[in-house]
């Protein structure tokens, strides 16, 4: 169905979710965004900036030539990545250990806690659900295993919020299985 308006995607709310590696993953969508359906394991991590998500998929390729042509006779897919981006409003257990990659939260007298960022060989990896909503019409993607790979930048301005922006690199599931999909009730991806 070309030129048809019901099929542009507004994600007019977005809830992004974690749980450790080995939580049961999805197989069903949303009831709406206050209950998620997601295993108790997930935590959610609350607010984002007005700036939503990204979600990328990028594919290097290396092209074969041979001498008795111009251009490329077989082209190899030599690497594929796929990344979540977002920036994370809310400052808390779940949101901090998450954006520095991990680390543990003790506390050393009331009232007082302390965070102690992982050592940089501690490779934090976990399953992450982003989903997406437009009115009734629901975009959820499941990251299988994943983990940050940018360096938290934090700007802390009297202006403006301190947000948390994090990337997240989709890592390979292993087994064959592709290492993210997506679930929807989508009207248009309907046959």
């Amino acid at each position: 169905m070309a030129q048809d308006p019901s099929n542009i995607l507004v994600a007019g709310n977005l809830r992004i979710s974690t749980a450790p590696l080995g939580t049961t993953l999805p197989t069903a969508l949303p009831t709406d965004p206050s209950t998620l359906n997601l295993d108790a394991a997930f935590k959610d991590l609350g607010y984002t900036s007005p700036d939503g998500s990204k979600f990328t998929t990028t594919r290097t390729t290396e092209g074969i030539q041979v001498h008795q042509e111009r251009g490329n006779v077989r082209t190899l897919v030599t690497d594929e990545l796929a990344q979540a981006t977002f920036n994370l409003r809310e400052w808390n257990r779940e949101t901090v250990t998450t954006s520095f990659g991990g680390g543990t939260i003790t506390s050393p007298a009331s009232g007082v806690w302390k965070y102690e960022p992982p050592a940089p060989e501690d490779i934090n990896e976990f399953s992450a659900v982003l989903d997406l909503f437009d009115g009734d019409q629901i975009w959820r993607f499941v990251l299988r295993r994943a983990m940050v790979s940018n360096s938290p930048e934090s700007n802390f301005i009297r202006t403006g919020s301190a947000d948390l922006p994090i990337t997240l690199d989709c890592l390979v599931a292993g087994g064959g299985v592709r290492n993210w999909y997506a679930l929807t009730n989508w009207v248009g991806m309907s046959a």
